[in-house]
């Protein structure tokens, strides 16, 4: 797929144009192969709190949908999109940026391309074998009484996380959460994260891009 292409499938004019869920639902769903340039330029000009929101929004979206026994894939996804947000709310420089993007063109190959799932239909014992974002189009329909399945998601569970971007995740989530249960700033002041390690408005941990100014 050329770059036009791609702007033409997004419905955009430029990159500057790539802010809203039907957009980035659009990308990651596409099954046509997106070279990784093109991909990255759809997503260059977008401010990294779009992204975090949209990389939130879309995530429980597909998650909300999903049946309360597929446990491995609801904690899989649970984890890619903790992944992203901590991405793109610690973005600072444009290797911060390529860092998301290269997160999300992963995710975006192993849903639409590689993951396969298979789907046993109940009502007539098919068997059914399609990309990931495909299988949990057909969770959505189970909900508005469409055809029942059973869900096999054991070929599709091997995907590696960024690192560091799951433990910076879990530190903002934890002191945010914090936050919420206590209602008292006070007890985020006395948490480890608030001496200096991560500043809540930006989360960066200190010293982490030293080297790049």
């Amino acid at each position: 797929m050329e770059s036009s292409e791609l702007l033409e499938l997004l419905d955009l004019e430029s990159p500057y144009d790539f802010s809203y869920f039907e957009h980035f639902a659009d990308l990651v769903e596409c099954q046509a192969f997106i070279e990784y340039e093109d991909f990255y330029m759809v997503l260059s000009e977008t401010p990294s709190e779009i992204l975090c929101e949209l990389s939130e929004t879309y995530f429980d979206d597909i998650l909300a949908n999903l049946p309360d026994n597929i446990i491995d894939i609801y904690t899989l996804l649970t984890n890619i999109q903790k992944c992203l947000i901590g991405l793109a709310s610690n973005e600072k420089t444009l290797e911060d940026r390529r860092l998301f993007v290269d997160e999300l063109y992963k995710f975006h190959n192993w849903y639409t391309l590689e993951g396969m799932v298979h789907c046993f239909r109940k009502k007539d014992g098919v068997m059914l074998h399609v990309p990931i974002f495909e299988a949990l189009a057909l969770c959505r329909l189970e909900k508005l009484n469409e055809d029942s399945y059973e869900y096999d998601f054991s070929d599709c569970l091997e995907y590696e996380l960024d690192s560091y971007s799951m433990n910076l995740s879990s530190v903002i989530h934890a002191v945010y959460e914090t936050d919420e249960d206590d209602g008292d700033d006070s007890e985020i002041e006395d948490t480890a994260y608030s001496d200096g390690l991560v500043d809540l408005e930006n989360p960066v941990i200190d010293n982490e891009y030293d080297d790049e100014y």
